[in-house]
């Protein structure tokens, strides 16, 4: 049995259009499925608005689902209501992607992360005091950051903190809500280590949602490609990325920049047109709109997942063989 499991999950957001109008839906996540297991790390990418953070939202429970099932080490998610839904959230634990607005500039680290403690452990006060001392360690901070508040830390290190905090009750699973992307690029190596450190350590199992493969690929044992709220390409971290089977991905990657000799290897795939409202159900492949190698069939087939090799690594593409040509 896998830690995590999703299965065929929506999330709609409904909209009124005026008074009388007409009742418009967005699909925000469109049929998702997938399994995460025990210091696994997924890594979740895509465009802005493709539906990442909504998805790890919805396994954290912040946002209602549509339908779909969400089941965690063997507990359905959404049967978990008021007081027993906060006792379990224990076991999962969110870092946001402005470390700034997600800690209350009130507080100060001590207080921030005893709050935590007072609200998911029964440990005394100088228990709680040895625990935050431990935390602030293990983030790479030192105890002189107690008494200091979140605007006096810089950006890495706020970040540093809002990890700490989620470290605090021990849990199994953490979502990371592009947690480096707010940051400088220089900083951003060293919360990725200081992820895989804790995962190495923990055994703790992420869902690291960003939007450059580049990133992801360091810190991933699967990538899920996501586009217009689906998921089009799944597989481990070094196939998708040497080998992508799906249009979106190949062109995903050609955007990263990469230093070579060969002016060739640098070509970008520059994508045309615009992608379909988000509010209206589409036939076939949701990128045909865009996809330099759409054919007739990709506008009226279903599509789904599939291996074109036998492996794990699946593709919603009808003609994976000819991406590398691109």
């Amino acid at each position: 049995m896998s830690l995590l499991e999703v299965r065929n999950l929506n999330v709609y957001y409904r909209k009124k259009a005026g008074f009388f109008g007409k009742e418009k839906v967005l699909h925000a996540v469109k049929n998702v499925s997938f399994d995460l297991e025990e210091n696994q790390i997924i890594g979740l990418v895509g465009e802005s608005g493709c539906g990442k953070s909504t998805l790890g939202r919805a396994v954290m429970q912040l946002e209602k689902t549509e339908s779909g099932s969400i089941t965690f080490n063997g507990t359905d998610l959404g049967t978990l209501k008021g007081s027993t839904l906060r006792k379990f959230r224990k076991n999962f634990q969110m870092i946001f992607q402005d470390p700034y607005s997600s800690l209350n500039p009130r507080m100060t680290i001590r207080d921030a992360l005893d709050e935590v403690l007072k609200l998911h452990t029964k440990l005394d006060e100088s228990w709680r005091e040895k625990r935050i001392i431990e935390l602030l360690q293990s983030v790479g901070l030192n105890h002189e950051a107690l008494n200091r508040y979140p605007h006096q830390f810089s950006g890495g290190q706020r970040q540093r903190i809002g990890i700490a905090r989620a470290l605090a009750v021990q849990p199994k699973l953490i979502v990371a809500d592009e947690p480096v992307s707010a940051l400088d690029v220089s900083v951003q190596a060293s919360i990725i280590n200081l992820l895989s450190e804790i995962r190495k350590k923990s055994r703790i199992s992420f869902i690291f949602i960003a939007h450059d493969l580049s990133v992801v690929e360091h810190i991933s044992d699967i990538i899920m490609v996501m586009y217009l709220g689906e998921i089009v390409e799944s597989g481990p971290a070094h196939e998708v990325v040497r080998n992508p089977q799906h249009p979106y991905t190949k062109a995903l990657l050609s955007a990263v920049p990469k230093i070579t000799d060969t002016p060739t290897e640098n070509t970008r795939i520059l994508l045309q047109g615009e992608p379909p409202s988000p509010y209206e159900k589409h036939h076939g492949c949701a990128f045909a709109a865009r996809c330099p190698m759409a054919r007739k069939e990709c506008k009226e087939s279903c599509m789904t997942l599939v291996s074109a090799y036998g492996s794990n690594h699946l593709s919603s593409c009808l003609f994976p063989e000819e991406v590398k040509n691109l």
